[in-house]
């Protein structure tokens, strides 16, 4: 009831299924995935680098593929973030979704700066013989 003595109605929350599945775990944890693969092969490269010089551009080519992989699951957590129509702390499968989002952007930022950051270190790499 109001002041005025008049019964309000609150308007239900529209509802909308929350998304899970694949999709909201790659976005979500696939950041971390994706650095760890750019982190062994890059490893796995180096000695075939110090034979042949024109490996680099193979380790250059790794590190664009996957940090363009990294922000696909960036933007995808963007948009789970935004979707939800509960904020990120409610106990709801759509205040689950948005929290995930928001960890999928925090993951990905992490993961995009350590396969950048490989991938600049692929540039200062010496033979290991004189």
């Amino acid at each position: 009831m109001s002041a005025s003595g008049e019964q309000t109605m609150e308007r239900p929350r529209p509802t909308t299924p929350a998304p899970s599945g694949p999709v909201l775990w790659f976005a979500t944890f696939g950041g971390i995935v994706t650095w760890m693969v750019h982190l062994i092969a890059e490893a796995s490269l180096v000695p075939l680098h110090e034979e042949h010089r024109d490996v680099v551009w193979v380790m250059h080519g790794l590190t664009v593929v996957l940090a363009l992989g990294v922000l696909v699951g960036m933007r995808i957590s963007w948009s789970y973030a935004r979707l939800g129509m509960d904020e990120e702390a409610d106990p709801t499968p759509a205040g689950r979704t948005a929290f995930l989002g928001l960890l999928g952007l925090v993951i990905g930022a992490l993961s995009l700066v350590l396969v950048v950051y490989e991938g600049v270190l692929v540039s200062v790499i010496r033979r290991g013989r004189p």
